[in-house]
């Protein structure tokens, strides 16, 4: 197995795990060091293949540098750290150059997986050396890339590639608002509710988005997780953040069904991604803003009607290569004349704001709002049939009716709106026959009973 195995400084149980297990693998020296300066003086020997150092006894502020030369000098010595369960600690042992970091007290089973995996040393280094390039290239890629959804769909896929993941998930902070929205999934079917959170509550990822530390929940970690999802096993949470601010956050995750758990190689990898894409990541939210006020209504922040007649055409444009579907919702404000002439265009002005503000928090980030003009609005719909857009259709008619307008104002203004519904292929083939579908049914709902939603025939 191995030639030589130092232990330094651990305590009674740890060892007896330790060579209850190394004993399995047949003939091995193993030596208990006692002092710092008898460590350095087995390493120089070169005769050693693994060391075991207690974390208490060996800290990286004193011994950082000595770890880092002593990789550099004996790359085939597997360095391996054993202390509390403390994730930001484990990470800056690996990137001084630990090979592994084992929370005390050590458990049979990770000591076997550990020793399987040194037992081939040299196949362990070509392997970090590839995931290191193919970290430096991607962050050196993804820098270069300066509009925000191909440069965060390159995020994901690149934290995918680097651990091996079954599932992940991009979540996107806005400052202003204090809101968190999902912007990409991977590894959930179309079939899948999963949501992008993950089961975490909005307060606790904004936790670790303020901390700017990545949380990695190992598997025996998340088993007694308060609000564990039972498909899941671990987790790699990981801030993207800058000394600026918060941008986001990359949830990377293993199924309960896959095998192996996540490796603090893994923790610092994906980490290391989040944390040097960061600056890109704000440069491109900055550029995706400017480029958003050529595009935008001044009044309500919903997209205008430029944006809305090229952004509707791609996207059939798109339904047709992949045979998918789109579905767009009109809707009109029933009694927004009554506030006008009762209390002025600036609260009318003022209730428009808030309109497109309930309608945006309503629909998912990839759906897109738009004022189509004066009291009228556009949702647009990628990959939602006609039911799943009469649920978002519902939902919007609901938050609007429900719940009065102008309440800081202290004049409590109720409204409703008048929707229409059309699909593309169903009800239409082309851009202007969707619109002028949706225009109709939702025409046909405001001259008769209003506060209701029709789909076209």
């Amino acid at each position: 197995m191995h030639n030589k195995c130092l232990l330094f400084g651990l305590d009674s149980k740890d060892t007896a795990a330790l060579l209850k297990e190394i004993n399995k693998g047949g003939k091995c020296t193993i030596v208990e060091v006692c002092s710092l300066n008898e460590l350095k003086e087995c390493i120089q020997t070169g005769d050693v293949n693994i060391i075991f150092a207690n974390k208490d006894l060996f800290p990286l502020e004193v011994n950082g540098d000595l770890l880092t030369e002593a990789k550099l000098q004996f790359p085939l010595i597997s360095f391996v750290i054993v202390g509390q369960n403390e994730i930001d600690a484990a990470i800056e042992y690996v990137k001084k150059g630990a090979d592994y970091y084992l929370t005390t007290p050590l458990k049979q089973v990770a000591v076997k997986k550990l020793l399987d995996q040194v037992s081939n040393p040299v196949k362990g280094i070509v392997s970090h050396l590839k995931k290191e390039t193919t970290l430096f290239q991607l962050i050196k890629q993804i820098s270069l890339t300066m509009e925000l959804d191909p440069l965060l769909n390159l995020v994901i896929d690149s934290s995918m590639e680097l651990s091996v993941a079954s599932m992940a998930s991009l979540l996107l902070y806005d400052a202003d608002n204090d809101i968190l929205s999902v912007h990409s999934l991977r590894g959930v079917s179309k079939e899948d509710t999963e949501a992008g959170f993950v089961n975490f509550s909005e307060p606790y990822l904004k936790g670790i988005l303020k901390n700017c530390k990545p949380v990695f929940l190992a598997e025996r970690d998340y088993l007694v997780f308060p609000d564990r999802n039972p498909r899941y096993k671990s987790m790699i949470l990981s801030p993207i953040a800058s000394a600026i601010g918060g941008y986001g956050l990359l949830i990377t995750v293993k199924r309960i069904d896959e095998e192996g758990d996540f490796s603090l190689d893994d923790v610092r990898l994906i980490s290391s991604l989040a944390s040097e894409i960061a600056p890109a990541v704000r440069n491109s939210l900055v550029h995706n803003k400017t480029r958003e006020l050529t595009i935008k209504d001044d009044l309500t922040d919903a997209y205008n009607r430029r944006f809305f007649e090229k952004y509707l055409q791609e996207e059939i444009e798109k339904a047709k290569k992949f045979q998918t579907i789109i579905s767009v919702i009109f809707l009109d404000i029933d009694n927004l004349k009554e506030v006008n002439e009762k209390h002025g265009h600036l609260m009318g002005s003022k209730v428009l704001q808030e309109v497109a503000h309930r309608i945006i928090l309503a629909v998912r980030g990839i759906d897109k709002v738009v004022r189509y003009g004066g009291d009228e609005f556009c949702i647009i719909l990628p990959e939602t049939d006609t039911s799943g857009a009469c649920l978002v259709a519902d939902r919007i008619r609901n938050t609007i009716a429900n719940k009065p307008f102008l309440v800081a104002e202290s004049l409590e203004s109720h409204l409703t709106a008048s929707f229409g519904i059309a699909t593309f292929p169903d009800h239409a083939l082309n851009k202007d026959e969707l619109i002028k579908k949706a225009d109709k049914a939702m025409f046909e709902v405001k001259s008769t009973n209003k506060n209701a939603i029709k789909i076209s025939n």
